[in-house]
């Protein structure tokens, strides 16, 4: 009898999140009975009520939702911070958890409460304090942690955590035999100032090459801007599918840089991984990025250049041979470190120690 495995997030699965879909690709072919569990709705009146006593830390209003969806599975993947409370409840229900942590939610959440209250930086040591003691206790009681950064691993010490790195869905995907002789920007997931917005634009202007942006822009200043300048071009989110398509079609057309230049206003974005900067490895796509460390330790492997360095920016679209180079580059770091293989490896080693299957 096949082992049942839930994945549970509180986030939409319309355009499932490619980490989430990998997983679940992975655990069907080894013979896993996989389901996932999406529960967005939205708190009512009362419900917000409760949520603001955690400082919308966690998703109160979603608790009983989780807990009924559990029936006769052998595993639960927890993918929420937002959710981690339940995990009592699951416990409970003699399920085996595994929670799963991609980002510093709590350093986060905070800088959220940060924009909008500045008094808060009053409280930031205490926050931080209480909601990461929170966060380690919950995760220490499930049976086993999944991260995706070193910052995480450390985070959770001395609890043992298994570090498993983004995959790109596009590993191996359309790479052009020989480069296109024009060159364009590329940006990939959600756009704001806080991801870098500001510098890309500029430097797309600077450089006079077409900039395109796949993913959502939430801010409408923003996207007028975008919108206003007839060398950029934008299409919000996609599925995989019509993701993958668009891609295609680019590679075909350009030699694309890829653009990561987030900004590290706060420890989880100052640490994360990018799964951008991933999809771009994956593609051999060179980064243009910035001095943040996950970005940067890419950067100085020969695998892009610092969006400041004008000159060799310049230098990689005006020479076709050193572009190949940067991407062979770009292709033989991502495949050491992210590739497929490592982490359906990864994610099977963990599974089989926490529901003892054979794999």
């Amino acid at each position: 009898m096949k082992k049942k495995i839930s994945i549970i997030t509180s986030f939409p699965i319309s355009i499932p999140h490619p980490r989430v879909e990998m997983e679940k690709k992975v655990l069907v072919e080894a013979g896993f009975e996989v389901k996932v569990f999406s529960f967005p709705r939205a708190p009512g009146l009362w419900e917000r009520g409760s949520n603001y006593l955690s400082f919308n830390n966690f998703k109160k209003h979603l608790f009983k939702d989780v807990i009924n969806c559990i029936s006769d599975e052998d595993l639960i993947i927890l993918y929420d911070y937002a959710l981690l409370p339940a995990t009592k409840a699951i416990r409970d229900k003699k399920k085996k958890i595994l929670y799963e942590s991609i980002d510093s939610m709590v350093h986060l959440n905070f800088y959220e409460i940060e924009k909008r209250f500045a008094f808060s930086k009053l409280f930031k040591k205490l926050f931080i304090g209480y909601y990461s003691g929170k966060e380690k206790n919950w995760a220490a009681h499930c049976d086993g942690i999944i991260v995706n950064s070193n910052a995480l691993v450390n985070y959770f010490k001395p609890v043992q955590s298994s570090l498993i790195y983004y995959s790109s869905p596009f590993e191996g995907a359309f790479i052009p035999q020989q480069p296109p002789s024009e060159t364009a920007l590329l940006y990939l997931g959600l756009l704001s100032k806080d991801k870098g917005a500001d510098e890309m634009l500029e430097l797309q202007k600077s450089l006079r090459i077409p900039l395109y942006i796949l993913g959502d822009i939430p801010d409408e200043s923003l996207k007028n801007r975008v919108i206003q300048n007839s060398q950029v071009f934008w299409k919000a989110r996609q599925k995989s599918e019509a993701l993958t398509n668009s891609l295609d079609h680019l590679m075909k057309k350009y030699r694309l840089l890829g653009c990561s230049m987030i900004h590290p206003i706060h420890y989880s974005y100052a640490t994360q991984e990018a799964n951008k900067d991933q999809d771009y490895l994956a593609l051999g796509i060179p980064i243009i990025g910035n001095s943040r460390r996950p970005t940067y330790e890419k950067i100085q492997a020969g695998c892009g250049i610092l969006y400041t360095e004008f000159d060799k920016i310049k230098a990689i679209i005006e020479n076709i041979d050193l572009y190949k180079t940067y991407s062979a580059r770009c292709l033989e770091y991502y495949q050491k470190n992210y590739s497929y293989q490592k982490f359906r490896g990864a994610l099977l080693q963990v599974v089989e120690r926490c529901i003892g299957q054979a794999i």
